[in-house]
């Protein structure tokens, strides 16, 4: 993990140095100056040209129910089990090493609220990138909206939450 400008690598030992002085020159100082400038807007504001090791941007994330893409609803039957995906992007991420136990040490963790809907397999289905969900309706119900939410990480600190809908109605 780069934490700022890689100085051994950005400075020539020649042209930025006078003699075997261990000091940089003036031009050693505006090279080091200008770099430090681009790291520190980088962590600013989140760019397409963000220097490499730094990241300052939030995952990028889609989400998908049984494959086909989450717009800001879905309909879905009641008792019938409803796959989740997510697809997150972070370039510049660090993962979560810490995390391998989970299934993984990926730039992205994945939190999910089911909003009380039961979710099938692990016990820790929240962690699960690819929950499997079960959504019922209460006694005499013939509609009800949960509002889903997943919340993806990256290693740096940076979140992204998706929010959407889900109506279980009886077909």
């Amino acid at each position: 993990m780069v934490c700022g400008p890689d100085v051994h690598d950005l400075l020539d030992p020649v042209a930025d140095f006078d003699g075997c002085d261990v000091h940089p020159n003036a031009q050693g100082h505006a090279t080091l100056g200008t770099e430090l400038a681009d790291a520190v807007a980088d962590l600013h504001a989140c760019t397409e040209a963000s220097s490499p090791g730094f990241d300052a941007c939030a995952p990028v994330v889609d989400l998908l129910a049984d494959g086909v893409p989450v717009g800001s609803s879905i309909t879905v039957s009641p008792g019938v089990p409803v796959l989740f995906d997510i697809n997150a992007s972070d370039p510049n991420g660090i993962g979560f090493p810490v995390f391998a136990w989970l299934g993984g040490d990926s730039n992205v963790k994945v939190i999910w609220n089911f909003d009380g809907a039961a979710a099938v397999g692990l016990p820790l289905a929240v962690f699960n990138p690819t929950p499997t969900v079960t959504f019922e309706l209460g006694p005499g119900g013939t509609t009800q909206t949960l509002n889903l939410s997943a919340t993806v990480c990256d290693g740096s600190g940076k979140s992204t939450a998706v929010a959407f809908d889900v109506i279980v109605l009886t077909p």
